[in-house]
């Protein structure tokens, strides 16, 4: 949502040099999702999935998350330009309306970018402070498969040849109070893992897409953790996305594939990430292929997703896990105010590691959810929705130490020792 108007420069930056920059755009975006997961009769339940890699998210969140995002763009007359941005986040899944213990702000970027210097190509800026850098999501996992955020600086679109262009970035990442002692080192300082992220960015042209290359080079003490975590670490992405159709398919939509390859500090859950790779075991490596999109009719969405991830030397020497995820969420479009939105998620888990020895097995999720919107397409919103959600997981995995750990299965403390289960709810999501 943008405010436009037009500002005199600040009474107490007036000068004859700082009156020539005006603040020309208040712009303020936004995320909300609520709503309720029942299960068990009318009990609140987790969320069904097997890893902290993504779950299958329609009829399966049970978060209130609001994430505000206002941002100021300053303009000098000569067409060099600065933006403000912050994101404040807040995410609970407790129910009550006074959640203080579990549902405080925090500060997800605070940054300032620079570009349209004259003397410069327009497609170079300047940034410093906390933010997101270019990541990659999925819609329908609720999952950043390649996740950039910290705080440091960098120069973005330096022009290499016509369709070829560089960024450079420089970051820190710090776990929240550190792993231990605050995270200081006596005699070195606070423990935070330093990234250096170069990356390329390759427009393909007339209709073929784009091409992104990027690696990062992470490095940590370790000496709070133990000597055989990762201390450094490294990861590379590449990926091709075109806007337009799903591979040919359809009216409107995009397609894209994803190859990925870590080690270290970037294996694992945390792979292509900066952060929460400090108790990886340092010879972990991964590597993961992702295909997704959208395809969307006149009466029809399609949101398909296919990963394949693997990792080799998983929390110790010699641990292996594997694990697949594919799924579609189809969408009717019965009317501009009414759809009917359905998904089926498929997982699969091969681990033989310290948390899970031998195990196999599949899980399979269904959903069904009668949507109310103002205008139907995929990415419209508001959305207000009424779900059904029914998992099974095959007798393997009942006690599997997944994302929710301690042997609890898919579905947590929730469903500890069942092999299947019903929830139901309501959700309101919009962006703006």
């Amino acid at each position: 949502m943008k405010i436009k108007r037009t500002f005199l420069a600040l009474a107490i930056m007036a000068t004859p040099a700082v009156a020539q920059v005006e603040i020309s755009e208040l712009e303020f975006n936004g995320y909300i999702k609520s709503g309720t997961l029942w299960g068990n009769g009318t009990s609140g339940v987790d969320s069904i999935r097997l890893t902290d890699m993504g779950r299958f998210r329609l009829g399966n969140e049970n978060e209130t998350k609001v994430d505000l995002n206002p941002s100021i763009l300053f303009e000098h007359e000569d067409g060099a330009w600065a933006k403000a941005a912050t994101r404040f986040q807040s995410e609970t899944r407790n129910t009550s309306d006074w959640a203080a213990d579990s549902s405080g702000f925090v500060v997800r970027e605070a940054y300032v970018e620079m570009g349209g210097i004259p003397a410069l190509s327009d497609s170079v800026t300047f940034w410093a402070g906390k933010r997101y850098m270019k990541n990659r999501g999925s819609n329908i996992l609720d999952w950043d498969y390649h996740q950039a955020n910290g705080t440091g600086g960098g120069v973005w679109g330096i022009p290499l040849f016509e369709n070829v262009k560089f960024d450079i970035d420089v970051a820190s990442w710090g776990r929240d109070g550190g792993i231990s002692n605050g995270g200081m080192i006596e005699g070195e300082g606070y423990n935070d893992t330093f990234i250096v992220k170069p990356r390329f960015d390759i427009d393909l042209g007339d209709g073929k897409g784009d091409i992104y290359a990027e690696f990062f080079s992470l490095s940590r003490d370790n000496s709070d953790t133990s000597e055989s975590s990762a201390d450094k670490g490294f990861a590379t992405t590449l990926g091709w996305v075109r806007w337009g159709d799903f591979f040919g398919f359809g009216d409107n939509g995009y397609g894209e594939v994803t190859l990925q390859y870590g080690s270290g500090l970037s294996a694992g859950s945390s792979l292509s990430k900066f952060a929460w790779g400090e108790w990886n075991y340092k010879d972990h490596t991964s590597m993961r292929v992702m295909a997704t999109g959208l395809m969307e009719t006149e009466s029809w969405s399609f949101m398909p997703v296919f990963v394949f991830h693997q990792d080799d030397d998983y929390l110790s020497e010699g641990g292996e896990r594997k694990w697949i995820a594919a799924g579609v969420r189809p969408v009717y479009k019965v009317n501009q105010y009414f759809s009917i939105q359905t998904e089926y998620g498929y997982e699969y888990l091969d681990e033989d590691s310290s948390a899970n020895a031998d195990t196999k097995g599949s899980l399979h999720k269904f959903t069904v959810a009668p949507t109310l919107h103002l205008e139907s397409g995929y990415w419209i919103r508001p959305q207000l929705r009424l779900f059904a959600t029914y998992a099974t997981w095959d007798d393997e995995l009942v006690d599997v130490n997944g994302k929710y750990g301690g042997n609890s299965g898919p579905g947590g403390a929730s469903f500890s020792g069942e092999k299947n289960a019903f929830t139901f709810g309501v959700q309101a999501e919009v962006w703006f």
